[in-house]
């Protein structure tokens, strides 16, 4: 997703100062976002150890919006500075809404783990 990121901001910039993007790039762009949503539905999906939670389903389906919105900027549905910015912050919020997803269910798993059998200690004794 970072590489996306710098990527967006590589075509935002350039745009802005006049300068020419390459036809890759502009290629690249969208094409990682279809695989981010793509693995995020993967990656997220529901499933018996994860139980139930609202920051795991908003973490499946968060990549759709900004996919959604560049799509229509693509294809001049939506056009201009304001739509930019919010394809932007969309992204970027996305990115946070599935990090904190990932972050809260391993700490839930390593508080689930009795402290008697951390990673650690269990690593240590295997080997």
């Amino acid at each position: 997703m970072m590489i996306q990121i710098l990527l967006g901001l590589w075509r935002f910039t350039a745009l802005y100062a006049g300068w020419q993007v390459d036809a890759r790039v502009r290629q690249i762009h969208p094409l990682l976002g279809i695989g981010i949503v793509v693995a995020a539905l993967i990656l997220f999906r529901p499933r018996n150890s994860v139980g139930s939670s609202l920051s795991w389903t908003a973490a499946r389906y968060v990549a759709l919006v900004p996919l959604g919105l560049g799509l229509a900027m693509r294809y001049a549905v939506l056009t201009g500075l304001p739509a930019i910015l919010t394809h932007m912050v969309l992204g970027l919020t996305a990115l946070g809404l599935m990090d904190s997803a990932i972050k809260r269910e391993l700490s839930r798993r390593s508080e689930a783990v009795p402290d008697a059998q951390q990673p650690h200690e269990v690593a240590e004794a295997a080997s």
